[in-house]
């Protein structure tokens, strides 16, 4: 009588425990009594009928054995995981309750229309020449174009929800598309929008807030408050915390401050040559530096002169990198920039930090000392 053999069912039963998409633990541990069992039966039924001369090896079956006790050990801790991750997305859920009814700002692609209006913001990393917004339907159908402020910084933008032919669309969710277009091609930019909660949802394991058919995941929300006026408020007060700090912000924006100017930057593959261009508000190159030509980050401190040595005044002005290799150009995958902020104001709704001439939303924030 052939040996039993369960290494293939073995293997069988651990990659449907560890798949990430496969049946939950529960199923997982039914499989696995329903396979035992019948390994035990047909290992009872070999040794009643073994040869006694030529009697079966223990060794292996006792393996075996082994191999379904571990993959039991492995569904009992899938089985305490899942318990976690259900009461974790349980508390996100609470959390998102509290956010039902209050107005949000999230970072997003798609602005929700809502009684029949529409808000959302751009940003702009370097001043450009042309600014083109597209809104978009469901299908993918342009509905509305408009021409955007073509300034560096962040722009808020209230839509009527009107089509191009002045009808009035139905509320919903819409997608946004903002190009910004300069001497040098296109301009990174950025979109946020804002909404009215009425739901929370579970999506793909993330707490995700509802604005009618819009869902923005919790990771992406940047304010909220109880009202339209209070959102504004609210970000100019957590603004306000800022002021006398050096803040690192994701931008191109450069302050110069006290003749001097820091900014950062990460080289996504190593270069034959770097090239740095400080412009001033009007757009004008007025210093041309040498970068690294490694692979990875940089920090740059420019002595804000210009390329004749002439020292600048103080005030606003933007960088840009970029490498080539061979033919190719690359840009960094990380472009910040550094400045003590002096003051805070509102522009179009948007809380902005000062950093003397210099301005950037708050939003662009990722650091502060």
């Amino acid at each position: 009588m052939p040996s039993v053999n369960a290494s293939a069912n073995d293997k069988a039963l651990y990659d449907q425990v560890t798949k990430s998409n496969g049946g939950t633990s529960s199923d997982s541990r039914n499989k696995l009594a329903k396979d035992l069992n019948t390994f035990l039966t047909l290992l009872t039924n070999q040794l009643k009928n073994q040869d006694p001369t030529s009697p079966m090896d223990s060794s292996q079956f006792t393996q075996q054995l082994v191999q379904y006790a571990q993959v039991e050990q492995q569904i009992s801790q899938n089985e305490k995981l899942d318990k976690i991750l259900t009461a974790n997305n349980n508390t996100l859920s609470a959390m998102g309750v509290n956010y039902i009814g209050k107005y949000v700002e999230a970072e997003s692609s798609a602005v929700p229309l809502q009684d029949g209006l529409g808000r959302f913001a751009y940003g702009v990393a370097s001043t450009a020449n042309t600014v083109g917004i597209l809104i978009k339907d469901s299908t993918g159908k342009v509905v509305r174009g408009l021409d955007g402020d073509p300034s560096a910084g962040v722009h808020e933008v209230r839509w009527d929800g009107k089509d191009d032919s002045g009808k009035q669309l139905p509320d919903g969710s819409y997608t946004l598309s903002v190009t910004a277009l300069g001497d040098n091609g296109t301009i990174e930019t950025y979109t946020t929008a804002f909404g009215r909660v009425t739901g929370v949802t579970n999506k793909d394991g993330e707490v995700n807030l509802i604005m009618d058919k819009l869902a923005a995941p919790m990771s992406k929300i940047l304010s909220a408050s109880d009202s339209v006026a209070a959102n504004t408020q609210s970000l100019a007060s957590s603004a306000i915390q800022y002021i006398g700090k050096t803040v690192e912000l994701k931008t191109n924006v450069l302050p110069l401050q006290d003749k001097a100017a820091t900014f950062h930057y990460t080289m996504p593959d190593r270069t034959d040559k770097t090239t740095i261009l400080i412009r001033n508000a009007a757009g004008n190159t007025v210093r041309t530096l040498e970068g690294s030509t490694s692979k990875g980050d940089a920090s740059v401190t420019w002595d804000g002169k210009d390329d004749a040595g002439n020292q600048l005044a103080d005030g606003s002005y933007s960088v840009s990198v970029s490498g080539k290799l061979g033919a190719q150009t690359l840009t960094p995958s990380v472009l910040t920039t550094f400045g003590k902020v002096t003051g805070v104001v509102s522009r179009s709704g948007i809380a902005t930090l000062q950093m003397g001439t210099a301005e950037s939303a708050v939003s662009s924030v990722v650091g502060a000392t």
